[in-house]
């Protein structure tokens, strides 16, 4: 809370004092929580001689209808230029995220609450109002500045800078190459993580980039081909059960060399593909 006022500082001319830049002056202050109306009133009457309840709700009635201050509902009120503030604050917020985390722009909304404060508190509700943050954030995408995805929000003109896109496309070609020369194995995000030399929040949205980009195929639970691994295999599947030929399990583990624990749900899943189709313990390429 800002210091007591003073009757000089804030009613220069005790005769008339401008009771609209009182209120003004009183909410400038308060720029990520609405004041309510009970405690403003208390401070104006500390502040003027001849002070009136009605005058000061008659004055506030008018500085809203004029878009001047905000009214929350509850008797609780809000500068209306604050709220640029409170924009400013979420841009700021994203653009941080932005630049720290290219892989991953997009942020939750409540984690751009719980960093709305400056300070340490983790409590989202002490950083900023949820009414607040959720009238801004509102603005800000009427304005266009932020954009809605489906892992959070992000700046709409967001673009990773040159020596960022290079760093995420080398990591994007490790991840390749690893599940290359790991052929049919498990490889779950924690190998990824250690092997690229990246945290978790990296490693799931490079999954879900090479995913997405059709550069991985997940044909199991954490197992992985890559786009020239798949087409091999259907390369040489569809060379040896051309002319209506048909091989059982055994024989195409042989030929795919993939371990049996891999094989099966390989071949289920090309099935579910429509590439191949079961035939007692054969497949042949589906018709």
């Amino acid at each position: 809370m800002p210091r007591s006022c003073s009757r000089r500082e804030l009613a220069p001319n005790a005769a008339d004092p401008d009771l609209a830049a009182l209120i003004r002056q009183r909410l400038m202050s308060e720029q990520r929580h609405p004041l309510e109306f009970r405690k403003l009133n208390v401070e104006l009457a500390r502040c003027l001689e001849s002070h009136r309840e009605s005058r000061a709700r008659q004055t506030l009635a008018e500085m809203v209808v004029a878009g001047e201050v905000l009214d929350l509902g509850g008797d609780t009120l809000f500068l209306a230029a604050n709220l640029d503030r409170v924009e400013a604050r979420i841009e700021e917020i994203l653009q941080a995220r932005h630049e720290a985390s290219p892989f991953d722009p997009a942020m939750p909304t409540g984690e751009i609450k719980r960093r709305f404060s400056k300070t340490k508190t983790r409590n989202a509700r002490r950083n900023i109002d949820p009414r607040l943050f959720d009238l801004g954030m509102s603005r800000c995408k009427d304005r266009g500045t932020v954009v809605e995805t489906d892992r959070g929000v992000c700046l709409a003109n967001f673009e990773p800078s040159e020596a960022q896109r290079r760093r995420m496309l080398e990591i994007e070609e490790a991840a390749v190459a690893l599940v290359e020369a790991r052929a049919y194995q498990r490889l779950e995000v924690e190998s990824f993580m250690q092997e690229l030399g990246i945290d978790r929040k990296v490693a799931d949205v490079l999954l879900e980039r090479l995913l997405a980009s059709g550069r991985l195929y997940a044909f199991a639970e954490s197992r992985f081909l890559s786009v020239d691994t798949l087409r091999a295999v259907e390369r040489r599947l569809s060379q040896a059960l051309s002319m209506g030929g048909a091989l059982t399990t055994g024989e195409l583990k042989d030929l795919l060399a993939a371990p049996r624990n891999a094989l099966i749900p390989l071949l289920e899943w090309l099935d579910g593909r429509g590439f191949t189709e079961r035939e007692g313990d054969r497949r042949r390429l589906a018709s």
